[in-house]
């Protein structure tokens, strides 16, 4: 991991007027928002849980109800929608179930022959997990721009890979230019300044966390001392 220069992070932190932040967790970066609108975990809220590399569809049922004054994320944008006004064009007429329903019906919709083999939402709700069949052969990044460049060109302005960018050239940043370039960083091992200070400090990724994540339970907080990473 690299650590930016807390300090500069600091300073860049506390020039807007204010700062919102929405967390399930006490987080450094909620403590020290202007604003926290506490966010419900997993647990308390219901959610459908995918990912891209994975077979399976699961049903997120909510098993607890929202702790002390934590509301979901979507109830937290309508609520904020409602104060400006805008709350039927945010929430498109659902709730939060309807949403849910709306896009597993979508992606039901988008899965072309495989569609038959997903259940309609309440099956799938009922029963918790859909696993999906796995395709006949693994994915292939670029596969079909390789196979028909023109039939599907890249999200680029030619459509093909740039190693040269004109958009990026013409913002005239004197940092960086429209092309891949090494710049000598601020600080390394190699610079000038190495010299003088030979030491390079490298930082253990901590054994009872990952990032933020549940770091305020006990065994977390049992690994610090005075409420530091040692």
């Amino acid at each position: 991991h690299h650590h930016q220069d807390l300090n500069r992070l600091l300073d860049g932190w506390r020039r807007p007027d204010t700062v919102i932040v929405n967390e399930p967790w006490w987080t450094p970066t909620a403590k020290l928002a202007d604003i926290v609108l506490p966010a419900t975990t997993t647990l308390e809220r219901n959610d459908i849980g995918h990912s891209s590399r994975d077979r399976f569809l699961v049903a997120m049922n909510q098993i607890v109800t929202p702790q002390f004054q934590s509301k979901n994320d979507f109830d937290i944008f309508r609520g904020l929608a409602q104060r400006l006004d805008i709350e039927a064009a945010f929430t498109e007429g659902r709730d939060e179930d309807a949403w849910l329903r709306h896009l597993y019906d979508q992606a039901r919709e988008g899965a072309g022959p495989l569609a038959n083999r997903m259940p309609d939402f309440d099956a799938f709700w009922e029963e918790g997990i859909l696993e999906l069949e796995a395709p006949e052969k693994p994915h292939v990044v670029y596969e079909a721009f390789r196979t028909d460049p023109a039939a599907n060109p890249l999200p680029t302005p030619s459509g093909k890979f740039e190693i040269f960018s004109e958009t990026i050239a013409g913002f005239g940043y004197d940092d960086c230019p429209g092309h891949p370039v090494w710049r000598e960083p601020a600080e390394w091992l190699g610079g000038a300044a190495a010299k003088t200070w030979p030491l390079h400090l490298i930082s253990n990724q901590p054994k009872h966390k990952l990032h933020s994540q549940l770091d305020f339970v006990g065994p977390s907080r049992a690994a610090k001392q005075d409420g530091r990473e040692p």
